[in-house]
């Protein structure tokens, strides 16, 4: 069995809806009563991935691309928080430990290169489809 780009657009999109959900779900609690207007933020930011995730499963026009955009600002926010964490810039938070902060930067690597591999799968493709006809 061949995996198509559709099919690995899917599943980053079902790995996207979940926890933006479970985040939408949470943010109005987080914003009422977090202490902290950064965990208020990260609630809401991941509240979009829910957006992003719905926009990939129904196929829209940009949702790929918002969705390496969101991504890859997961990315870059999970080695600025690594970095922060690893030298002790802000005050260690006592619910995150190492394995935490690793995997909220992979996940997002993963995801990533799987659509930036479905986009390459694309214009595979389209080009054995040229060479056919």
């Amino acid at each position: 069995m061949k995996l198509s780009a559709r099919d690995i657009q899917v599943f980053v999109a079902g790995a996207l809806a979940l926890p933006g959900f479970h985040s939408l779900l949470w943010a109005p609690y987080y914003v009422i009563y977090s202490q902290y207007l950064l965990v208020a933020t990260g609630m809401l930011f991941a509240a979009v991935a829910f957006l992003i995730g719905l926009a990939l499963l129904f196929n829209y026009a940009h949702a790929v691309f918002w969705a390496q955009i969101y991504l890859l600002l997961e990315v870059i926010g999970s080695l600025v928080m690594l970095g922060s964490y690893a030298f002790a810039f802000f005050p260690k938070w006592p619910h995150l430990s190492w394995w935490q902060m690793v995997s909220n930067l992979l996940a997002p690597v993963i995801l990533l290169g799987l659509l930036l591999w479905s986009r390459s799968l694309r214009l595979n493709e389209l080009n054995s489809t040229a060479v056919n006809h």
